[in-house]
């Protein structure tokens, strides 16, 4: 084996290396997207509950006072529970749409994530088949001065 051909051999041999490697890269930055996401997920779920949560104590004390004073039925008491109800669904949406937005930025990473792979990948290939072109050249020239 020439010393070219061998330059050739392993040349080619890094390169498949380094493109399986990448992919690997790629699929693990996948899988730890989706692991973020999953957890964003859970966060915003608990977040959810602890505002219904909140809501509903603050209706509850809002409905005691209310009923201690003899307003119950009185278009304060109704407004005033009415209006925490709109603010916990305010604050449910807001999460909502956090969790959406979040997701988007997870999809997008990803994507990204694919696209540097196949970049890396492209690259590679394109190193080697110049390595290969160049060292081609190379023996074509000395031949040139035998």
């Amino acid at each position: 084996m020439t010393a070219l051909a061998a330059f050739a051999a392993v040349s080619a041999l890094a390169s498949v290396s380094s493109v399986e490697q990448q992919r690997q890269a790629g699929k693990k930055a996948r899988k730890a997207g989706e692991v973020q996401q999953r957890i964003a997920d859970a966060s915003a779920q608990r977040e959810t509950r602890k505002q219904i949560r909140a809501a509903r104590s603050e209706r509850a004390r809002v409905e005691n006072v209310a009923a201690q004073t003899g307003t119950a039925g009185s278009s304060s008491a109704i407004t005033g529970a009415g209006n925490i109800q709109t603010e916990a669904a305010s604050g449910i949406g807001f999460i909502s749409s956090q969790t959406g937005l979040a997701r988007e930025a997870t999809s997008l990473n990803i994507s990204a994530s694919k696209y540097r792979s196949r970049a890396a990948t492209v690259g590679s290939i394109g190193t080697v088949t110049g390595q290969y072109a160049g060292a081609k050249g190379f023996e074509e020239l000395g031949s040139i001065f035998k």
